[in-house]
């Protein structure tokens, strides 16, 4: 029930508890980052901790005594913090984090007081009673009560204006210039609802479902109509004056990307499997592929003593994998380090093994770029027997990122002890360079993101040129990890900018990448499409723009939204590629009928056909790009001093414009004219009379972002918030994601009465416009899970079994209307192979067709795919 770490912090059923500090200009530090213990023991039933707190106003000295109550239904704790000299404080706190998908929209109780949360950001601090005894958290059905030994200062607010996931409830200690003494005592008590485990089977509601991953040619599901091949025919992929992808020899023609990732032995396929795999790629739409999570299997005994010798067999499969690859059309992009490890010795600074350490250690350690760069010299100078070509000369090959998810801020404190004392000394070393001294308090702070900010500068320059030194045609990425504002300055340095993002990503309560899985079970839709839109501003105007990694993760009930919002506002931003993690991590999963699993999206119907929506609204371009542009100038000012994620009020500019970034710096200015320019403040030197300046506040104004229902200035995307609905209405393509017993309406289609959340789609599959078109593709997305997928409770947030085949589909039906000009066509269900299931009952009248469509009709097979044709 509650669970104490070894740092005395406390989590109950998501929420977290902990002391913070704010010292001299609101310097936060948190009791778990700077505790130091000095002896942790077992007292009469209760655990005793004293420890230093080391903050940025000085040493506290804490004593913490925790107690379980009630049989484990109610835990006691008393914090008594003392410093004889006195520290500098502007507050200390008890901070219980109350995350988003948990509490938004909720009330919490403070005694007798009821307390709304905002669902969506309004203001930063939220309206609560200034002091209390007793605060109750709704968690599900269930309570978390709070209770302290008399009435304490609070104070909510509200972490979504600085980009945060969480709302945060304080419970004051102290609030004056210096501290000497401060406590509080604390008892929890969670009241549990009772809760009924949830263990797939059959029923009424749920069907067998028949999945597959292969198409038939020629079907309605075959949408490799249009593509190009082999892959390198108009010469290598280069960045075109436009700042999008183009080719060395028709630089003026767009290639937009569209693939997925291989992993681990998915990249390893016999020949006969590899070609189908291409042949699957093709069909589904896709110009471009991923392989990732190679390099462990690739290199001998993950790891040999040289680092370098690469597995002659796996070296086979993956050449003859590309090869096929190449042939179907596919471009090839790779990470230079994703999972491999170096072997004791390599590296002689760290003891033992290293793996992902070496993502922080390249940066600073010479011996670690030497041990990184044997395996990708010997790659990339290969001769791949089923091309002729050696790698590096290949242009089907067009990018690579050296070395996968190496955001340094993140990377540099997540590496082990070990690695933080070899960043101390770096540190150390370059202020002794630099004939500084270390700073104290928040100066210290920007002093150290400065160093951070040196060294991976230089060590980007240098695993470039290595690299270009090896292939000048390959186009290099990097820090494609998280969308802080620190990583504007490193992203510039590269021919393109990446980024990665999920929607509902698995937490993991008890063991890492281990059963159970947490899930949150929330709308993306209800958070303003966070899923694409946080990663929205790391894109930096000038550059190609790709998502080498997103899904909106299964079991997440409302993952049916996914192929929507991602292919209309990728569209409506202009980005140039689009993966999906992954197609498969493994053989099986990747190339027959399998159970859903993780991340892997063959295993999973819904995310299937949430693909192929991507591949019309934004590969085949039916949604528009938005015309104007807002750009966000980040300095190195405000990445020294505020290198967090960027406001939501910047990103939800994204749902009706396109936004971006510059690295800016007031001798070159900006990059061309924009429609306007906006920030937390305006840069130093910023004079750019054709792009105005203008607050957030004004931009949300301008733009129509401010409101819970907000339009792309194309007028082809709407989102509601509040309704937790998506409206995608262009020529050829029209979507409509709407919840039980609501109604929505586009030009063409319009959807009546959902029996249950679902998404429904049409697209022209010819080249005329949908309400011409004489055959039509139709989605109806509901929820798809495994026989025996095995859930805690009914809410459906922890995970503990995957389960079997067969799938099962959710009963949904929706009566739906589409408008077209062809009388006599035919209507037919359709399975995820493409084949024609039978005919579905329609009328026509009034110019339009109507019919209802059930995912489960009784006496049929199950079905969620539709084609709607002139015969």
């Amino acid at each position: 029930m509650f669970r104490v770490n070894q740092k005395g912090q406390v989590n109950v059923a998501g929420v977290q508890v902990e002391l913070i500090h704010f010292g001299p200009g609101w310097s936060c530090t948190n009791y778990g980052t700077k505790m130091e213990s000095l002896s942790d023991s077992m007292q009469n039933g209760a655990r005793h901790i004293e420890a230093l707190w080391h903050t940025s106003g000085g040493d506290y000295q804490v004593k913490e005594v925790i107690k379980e109550e009630a049989g484990g239904e109610a835990l006691s704790i008393s914090y008594d913090l003392s410093s004889e000299s006195g520290v500098a404080t502007k507050q200390i706190a008890l901070s219980v984090s109350l995350p988003v998908h948990m509490f938004a929209g909720k009330t919490l109780r403070v005694d007798e007081r009821e307390v709304p949360l905002p669902r969506v950001f309004d203001k930063l601090n939220v309206k609560a009673p200034w002091k209390g005894t007793q605060v109750s958290l709704p968690i599900g059905d269930s309570w978390l009560h709070l209770s302290f030994g008399k009435a304490a200062r609070l104070l909510i607010q509200d972490g979504r204006e600085f980009g945060h996931k969480n709302l945060e409830l304080r419970v004051m200690l102290s609030g004056e210039d210096t501290s000497r003494q401060a406590g509080l005592d604390l008892r929890m008590r969670y009241t549990a609802s009772p809760s009924t485990t949830v263990v797939m089977e059959a029923n009424d509601q749920w069907r067998p479902f028949t999945h597959s991953v292969d198409v038939v040619p020629g079907s309605i599901l075959d949408l490799s109509a249009g593509l190009e091949a082999p892959a390198g025919k108009y010469g290598p992929i280069i960045v075109n004056e436009n700042g999008h992808f183009g080719f060395s020899e028709n630089p003026a023609k767009r290639i937009r990307l569209l693939g997925a990732n291989l992993c681990f032995s998915a990249n390893f396929l016999t020949k006969e499997e590899a070609d189908r795999m291409a042949e699957r790629f093709r069909r589904m739409g896709y110009n471009s592929v991923r392989f990732h999570h190679y390099d462990g299997m690739l290199t001998e005994g993950n790891g040999d003593t040289t680092g370098i010798e690469l597995n002659a067999e796996k070296l086979d499969r993956l050449d003859y994998m590309f090869a096929a690859m190449k042939k179907a059309g596919m471009y090839v992009t790779i990470d230079l380090y994703t999972f491999r490890d170096f072997s004791p010795g390599m590296i002689p600074e760290m003891d033992g093994k290293v793996k992902t350490e070496i993502k922080a250690l390249v940066p600073i350690l010479p011996s670690a770029f030497d041990a990184w760069s044997g395996m990708v010299e010997r790659l990339l100078y290969h001769v791949n027997p089923y091309t002729g070509i050696a790698w590096k000369d290949d242009p089907a090959f067009f990018s690579v990122c050296p070395l996968n998810e190496d955001t340094i801020n993140f990377v540099s404190h997540a590496s082990g002890q070990q690695v933080k004392d070899l960043y101390k000394q770096a540190f150390k070393d370059y202020l002794e360079e630099r004939g500084e001294v270390e700073l104290e308090g928040k100066a210290r702070t920007s002093q150290y993101y400065a160093f951070l900010q040196d060294i991976k500068a230089k060590s980007n320059r240098q695993l470039e040129s290595f690299i270009k030194g090896i292939s000048p045609h390959l186009l290099v990425t990097g820090s494609n990890f998280i969308a802080d504002r620190h990583q504007v300055f490193f992203r510039s340095q590269f021919d393109f900018v990446d980024n990665h993002q999920y929607g509902d990503h698995p937490s993991f309560p008890v063991n890492s990448w281990r059963l159970p899985h947490a899930y949150k079970q929330q709308s993306v839709t209800q958070d303003f499409a966070e899923v694409p839109r946080k990663i929205m501003p790391s894109r930096i105007f000038g550059r190609p723009f790709t998502v080498t990694e997103y899904h909106y993760c299964p079991p997440n009930i409302y993952r049916a939204e996914g192929g929507t919002l991602m292919g209309a506002y990728s569209a409506l931003q202009d980005w140039d590629g689009l993966y999906r993690f992954a197609w498969a991590q493994g053989v099986e999963k990747g190339t027959t009928a399998h159970a859903i699993r993780g991340f892997d999206m063959a295993t999973d119907p819904i995310s299937m056909m949430g693909e192929r929506q991507v591949a019309l609204l934004y590969a085949r371009g039916d949604v528009a790009p938005a015309t104007s542009r807002v750009v966000y100038p980040v300095d190195m000012d405000e990445v020294l001093t505020n290198w967090w994620s960027f406001s939501e009020k910047f990103s939800r500019l994204g749902l009706a414009v396109q936004i971006g970034t510059w690295a800016f710096d007031k001798e070159e200015g900006l990059p061309g004219t924009f429609e306007a320019a906006s920030g937390i403040r305006q840069p130093e030197g910023y004079d750019e009379p054709t792009t105005p300046w203008i607050s957030f506040e004004d931009a949300a104004e301008k733009f129509g972002t401010a409101d819970n229902v907000v339009t792309s200035e194309t007028s082809e995307i709407q989102l509601n918030v509040l309704k937790g609905e998506v409206k995608v209405v262009t020529e050829r393509s029209e979507s409509l994601v709407l919840h039980e017993g609501n109604e929505a309406s586009g030009e063409a289609l319009s959807a009546n009465a959902p029996s249950v959340f679902c998404n429904v789609s049409a697209s022209s599959m010819d080249d005329l416009a949908l309400s011409e078109s004489q055959r039509v593709l139709l989605m109806h997305l509901t929820d798809v899970r495994n026989t025996k997928m095995h859930f805690q409770n009914d809410q459906l947030q922890l995970m503990e079994g995957w389960g079997e085949l067969p799938h099962l589909i959710r009963r949904g039906s929706v009566e739906v209307s589409l408008e077209n000009t062809n009388e006599g066509m035919a209507l037919y269900a359709v399975d995820m192979s493409g084949n024609r299931l039978g005919l579905v009952p329609t009328t026509y009248s009034d110019g339009s067709y109507h019919f209802t469509l059930n995912t489960a009709p009784d006496g049929s097979e199950p079905r969620m795919v539709y084609e709607l044709v002139k015969e």
